[in-house]
């Protein structure tokens, strides 16, 4: 009787909680894109290590942004690619003269090293982010636009298009962690935010010292600055919640690419340098294994009840931030997703909250074994 009362209490709070997150999600403005009589100058970075595949898709997206082009630079950063990315990036420049492709220096390398560099490079006040291998909309820079001023920080969405299973999964899980991150920075806290998608001033970089203290850490080259922005600069900080601000990437093609990369975000985690975000993932984490623990236990001969409860009221409460999350763009089907998901996470929270606790420090990105 005291696990059954334990599992009400346990699955009330974690319900609770997301009903506050919804909460600040329905507070986030919805601005349409718009182009200002003077409009913001952004100098838009775009680190890319092994990326001949994809560069292309991402290239041929900014050059047609519907933006005007006087008024933003593309800078590509190639990371020592071990591919064509840098030869094949370099045939834009050619043609477009607000596109630039420069190569890291070979005292510098990685994420954050990548960054910088083009940072130090750029001419315009305002900085957008985004990855090599996702695909930004048209009105991308408009909607950062919309939102931009008066803000040192503004986060947006990723989507993941897929088309099986599979990605679909990873794309329910994507917009979960979108829909928990817009409410937190809605709330003052910002947790997590996606370098594939966001913006801040140059000015608020130079402040907070960039990457100063965590350069030779490859993961939190988005979440970990953009805390030290938020905290430093004010507070000043907002998301783009308009669905003509969602960028749209690939999901992981291959299991190990996938674990790598889960493991690279578990890494940065522990690297925290403000407690909120500390406290949300080993909160989480600490849920999913007395979720797990119950199921263990019913399977071997104990009362379900625990299992259950605790099951239901994650279920409710997820449910409650994802349904207007994903209604808002456009992805209302990938809910039917959720009961294999609700299984997916119950053993990969607490396997990759176990990994980050005691597993290896090291893992692989982009061809590259890094700490």
């Amino acid at each position: 009787m005291n696990w059954i009362w334990g599992s009400i209490l346990a699955a009330g709070a974690y319900f609770t909680f997301f009903m506050l997150l919804r909460r600040q999600w329905n507070k986030i403005p919805s601005f349409p894109p718009s182009i200002a009589k003077n409009p913001i100058k952004f100098s838009v970075i775009v680190p890319v290590r092994n990326e001949a595949k994809h560069i292309p898709n991402a290239l041929q997206a900014l050059i047609q942004q519907d933006y005007p082009p006087r008024y933003f630079e593309v800078i590509v950063v190639d990371d020592h690619s071990e591919d064509s990315t840098y030869q094949v990036a370099s045939a834009y420049q050619r043609d477009y003269p607000w596109v630039r492709v420069l190569q890291l220096p070979p005292h510098m390398k990685g994420k954050k090293d990548a960054i910088t560099h083009g940072i130090a490079h750029a001419r315009h006040p305002y900085i957008a982010l985004t990855d090599g291998d996702c695909i930004p909309p048209q009105k991308w820079l408009a909607s950062l636009s919309s939102v931009a001023s008066g803000h040192h920080l503004v986060a947006g969405p990723i989507d993941i298009k897929a088309h099986s299973i599979w990605g679909h999964l990873q794309a329910l899980e994507q917009w979960g962690l979108v829909a928990v991150g817009a409410a937190f920075l809605q709330w003052g806290r910002p947790t997590m935010v996606n370098g594939g998608n966001m913006a801040f001033s140059k000015m608020a970089f130079e402040k907070v010292g960039g990457y100063s203290g965590i350069q030779g850490f490859a993961a939190g080259d988005d979440e970990m600055l953009a805390h030290r922005i938020h905290y430093q600069c004010g507070g000043q900080s907002i998301f783009v919640k308009h669905p003509a601000g969602c960028i749209q990437t690939t999901p992981s093609s291959h299991p190990s690419q996938w674990w790598h990369q889960r493991r690279r975000w578990a890494a940065a985690t522990r690297r925290y340098e403000y407690t909120t975000g500390r406290w949300i993932a080993w909160g989480t984490a600490l849920y999913h294994w007395l979720v797990l623990a119950c199921l263990i236990s019913a399977l071997t001969g104990s009362t379900p009840w625990p299992w259950i409860i605790l099951s239901v009221g994650k279920g409710l409460g997820e449910l409650a931030l994802l349904i207007p999350t994903l209604r808002h763009y456009g992805r209302s089907r990938l809910v039917t997703y959720y009961p294999l998901g609700l299984l997916y996470y119950t053993f990969y929270v607490p396997l990759m909250s176990a990994w980050a606790i005691f597993g290896p420090k090291s893992f692989r990105w982009k061809g590259r074994n890094v700490q």
